[in-house]
């Protein structure tokens, strides 16, 4: 497509009665010395003049790994609601750091939220007791992996060596509550076998369109035998390992 020709289509349409309030808000927020032109040019062609706008009606807390994760840098997330009433309509939304000039406001988690460490040492023992009895157990049964907390979160996850998509090569992620442990594999939906029915299916985080992988939970507890819940992680693995 020719770039000057849609280029010209943009702006005749900011400049048409309906869209009039789009040109003037537009015109402000660029530089006054600065052509319409050139601005699409660069937010159209340009990769270093642009980053990645998520726009969500409530913020989950996956996102900052996502961001961080996946895009790198350059990432703002837009909160835009809607409530309707009758016939009218109250558009709510967070201003957007990058058109307003201010900051994006830094969001405060306690440690224990981002921290494998804090979120440990502020378990009860016998929480702790459990996660070190299963991270044992893992090194005893899997010799090929690597493990530790996931990056600025209070989970730990388990990835086999030598993938290089890390997506693919988790098979384990876990984190601590209170009262238990609280596990997600990734399986293969054809052939996964769970008998005592235990695991709950996800829309999925950890392994999200990765392809013929169900993303599963489940629980476990102190004084529980941890043979089971290894069944289970076993199949996680094996998904791994044939991808």
């Amino acid at each position: 497509m020719d770039t000057k020709l849609s280029l010209e289509s943009v702006v005749t349409e900011l400049h048409n009665r309906r869209d009039q309030f789009k040109y003037e808000m537009v015109r402000k927020l660029i530089d006054p010395k600065e052509e319409v032109y050139h601005f699409l040019h660069k937010l159209l062609h340009d990769e270093s003049s642009r980053g990645v706008l998520i726009v969500i009606d409530e913020y989950v807390n996956e996102l900052d790994e996502l961001k961080e994760d996946w895009f790198g840098g350059q990432v703002e997330v837009l909160l835009f609601r809607i409530y309707e009433r009758s016939d009218s309509k109250i558009y709510y939304f967070t201003p957007y750091a990058a058109t307003t000039g201010l900051p994006e406001k830094e969001r405060k988690y306690p440690e224990t939220h981002i921290s494998w460490k804090a979120a440990y040492e502020s378990m009860p023992d016998s929480i702790k007791t459990l996660s070190s009895q299963l991270i044992e157990r893992m090194e005893q049964r899997f010799v090929d992996v690597e493990h530790g907390p996931a990056l600025t979160r209070s989970w730990y996850r388990f990835l086999v060596k030598g993938i290089k998509n890390r997506k693919k090569a988790t098979f384990l992620v876990f984190w601590m509550t209170r009262s238990h442990l609280h596990l997600r594999i990734g399986i293969d939906p054809k052939s996964f076998e769970d008998p005592k029915q235990i695991t709950k299916e996800y829309k999925g985080f950890f392994w999200a369109k990765l392809p013929n992988t169900q993303e599963r939970g489940f629980n476990i507890e102190p004084k529980r035998d941890l043979g089971y819940a290894i069944t289970l992680i076993e199949q996680s693995y094996r998904r791994a390992k044939a991808i």
